[in-house]
């Protein structure tokens, strides 16, 4: 009864963590390696040059290096009056069918946090289409728009 106990403790506290205690998190093909190189070469005095050269993101950094390490985000969801900004980034999963959400969270520019989910969709296929998976949209969030 122990060693169960033991584990369903282990369990539920893996799960409350869930990915927003790693430290770092890498995207793979989001950047080109040549673009990162020239933004750290620009900024040789960058405090997270070591992740953006490996394409990884880490809390604290501005929101112009983690465009250096992941490029710009396909949504970007503003709300002026607290200055905080959701970016949301999606990519094909590692299996057919399920497609990975990133959402970033900034303050004043700074990343704070960010989420991970994945979406399965069976009986369906993903395309590679610009116009869906590569484009970029803003949407403002007023105030008063919130809660709806």
């Amino acid at each position: 009864m122990r060693k169960l106990l033991f584990f369903v403790f282990v369990g539920l506290v893996v799960f409350s963590f869930g990915c927003s205690s790693l430290t770092t998190i890498g995207r793979e093909g989001c950047v080109d390696p040549q673009l990162r190189a020239e933004y750290i070469d620009s900024h040789p005095e960058g405090n997270f040059n070591s992740h953006i050269y490996k394409g990884e993101i880490k809390r604290g950094m501005k929101s112009d290096e983690v465009v250096a390490s992941w490029g710009f985000p396909n949504v970007l969801l503003v709300d002026d009056h607290f200055k905080s900004q959701h970016w949301v980034y999606y990519t094909r999963g590692s299996d057919d069918g399920s497609i990975l959400i990133y959402t970033l969270d900034f303050l004043n520019s700074n990343l704070q946090d960010w989420d991970i989910e994945i979406k399965r969709f069976t009986n369906f296929g993903l395309e590679d289409n610009a116009a869906i998976l590569g484009g970029r949209n803003k949407v403002s969030i007023s105030s008063n728009q919130k809660g709806k």
